[in-house]
Order: C-alpha cells, then sequence, then structure tokens
C-alpha cells in the first residue's frame, strides 16, 4: 500500500497561473493516477474552479481562510481521519505555522518543504 500525501495550496488552484501551485497540482495528479492516494487543503478565496477541482483523482479539502491561519483543529482532524503519511509544505512558514499540531499525527513518517524531487525520491 502507497503512502498517503498531503499537500497545502494557499494561491489559486485551478486553473492555475503559478509555477509553483502548477507544480504541486500536476504532482499530485500524477502521484493520484499512480495509485498514491493524494490529499490537498486548499485554502479558498473564491478564486479556484469548484468544477475543475472536483474532477480530479485525488481528494481536495476546500478551507476557508480564517479556518486555516487560525482553526487548526479542523485541518488536523481531518489530516488525522485521512491517516496521512506524508507532508509536503510550500513554505517554511507553514511548517512553522503547523508543525507542533501536526507532530502529533500517529501516522505521520515524513515532513518535507516544497522539494518535489525529494518527495518523488522517497515514494520509490
Amino acid at each position: 500500500m502507497h503512502p498517503k500525501v498531503c499537500m497545502f495550496l494557499e494561491a489559486t488552484m485551478l486553473p492555475s497561473y503559478e509555477g509553483a501551485t502548477q507544480r504541486f497540482t500536476n504532482l499530485s495528479y500524477h502521484l493520484a493516477r499512480q495509485g498514491y492516494p493524494t490529499v490537498i487543503f486548499h485554502v479558498y478565496r473564491g478564486w479556484s474552479d469548484l468544477n475543475k477541482i472536483r474532477k480530479q483523482p485525488y481528494r481536495t479539502y476546500i478551507v476557508e481562510p480564517s479556518k486555516f491561519y487560525d482553526g487548526f483543529d479542523q485541518i488536523i482532524a481531518l489530516m488525522e481521519e485521512e491517516a496521512i503519511n506524508i507532508v509536503q509544505f510550500s513554505d517554511y512558514e507553514r511548517i512553522l505555522m503547523f508543525g507542533s499540531y501536526i507532530k502529533k499525527l500517529k501516522t505521520l513518517k515524513y515532513v518535507m518543504k516544497y522539494m518535489m524531487s525529494f518527495l518523488i525520491f522517497s515514494l520509490h
């Protein structure tokens, strides 16, 4: 069984206009297509096309900005329910923000910052 991967996206998700977001959405798409369960927590500000997101092969949780920045309990509960094994962050600020919360997840094996190649190599 493949490990379950989790990512956080704060910018426009789909359609994607930024390089970093493009990498995260492409990576999520290809991981899911190869059988790696993938979960995205997307901070929704009204910029993304929810219909396009629903059609993707990975699970996406739509999170209000206030819940993402101030209400970690709900996100952590969902991560625990999903039995997340690997968390991929886009920046160190998110690691500092969530670090003390996610380290308590029983299923968590690995946390990394932005290095897509490290994630890919760690899965094979």
